[in-house]
C-alpha cells in the first residue's frame, strides 16, 4: 500500500490566551511586608497591576492554521507480518500570540509578523519533522502485535496551541 495525504487544520485561540487576554485578568505585583497595613511598601519595589479589561486585538487577525503532508508506504513481508515507513511533516503556517506594550502594562492579540499590530514582532515558526517506522503482527482470532518507532525533530519559535503554566496541565 502507498499512501499520502494533505491536510491544513484551522485552530481556535489558544486557551490560555482566551482565559487571559478576553476575560479582564489582572496580574498585580505588590509590595507589603507589614502584618497590618494595606498600602504597598514603596520601598520594597514597584507595585503594579497589568492587563486588564478586554485586551485589543489586531483589526487585520486571521485564524490560526497548521499544515501537514504525510507519505508512506506498507508491505506484507510474510504471512501475517506487515512492516511500514511513513513520513511526516506539519509546520504552523500563522498564528495567533499575544504582545505587550511595557510602557502602558497592556496586552494586544495579534499574528506575529502580520498585520497592524502583529507586523513588529517575527513570524512565529515550529516544524516537525518525523519518519515512522512500524510493524504489525496478526496472529489467529481477535489477537494482533503492533509497534512503532518515530525519531523526529521539532524546531522553531512557537511552542503550541497549549502551554502549561507553572507545571500545570
Amino acid at each position: 500500500k502507498v499512501f499520502g495525504s494533505y491536510g491544513q487544520f484551522v485552530q481556535s485561540i489558544p486557551m490560555d490566551m482566551n482565559i487571559r487576554s478576553f476575560s479582564a485578568e489582572r496580574n498585580p505585583t505588590i509590595f507589603n511586608f507589614s502584618p497590618t497595613s494595606i498600602v504597598p511598601d514603596a520601598a520594597a519595589g514597584d507595585s503594579v497591576i497589568l492587563g486588564g479589561y478586554i485586551e485589543p486585538v489586531d483589526p487585520e487577525l486571521k485564524a490560526q492554521y497548521l499544515d501537514e503532508i504525510s507519505i508512506g508506504i506498507e508491505r506484507e513481508v510474510a504471512a501475517g507480518i506487515v512492516a511500514g515507513v511513513k513520513g511526516v511533516y506539519r509546520r504552523y503556517g500563522r498564528v495567533i500570540e499575544d504582545g505587550f506594550v511595557a510602557s502602558s502594562g497592556d496586552y494586544f492579540i495579534m499574528n506575529p509578523g502580520e498585520g497592524e499590530l502583529g507586523s513588529a514582532y517575527p513570524s512565529a515558526r515550529r516544524h516537525f519533522r518525523g519518519l515512522e517506522i512500524t510493524a504489525e503482527k496478526r496472529f489467529g482470532g481477535a489477537f494482533q502485535v503492533s509497534a512503532s518507532y518515530l525519531p523526529s525533530r521539532l524546531e522553531g519559535t512557537y511552542d503550541g496551541a497549549f502551554n502549561a503554566i507553572k507545571g500545570q496541565q
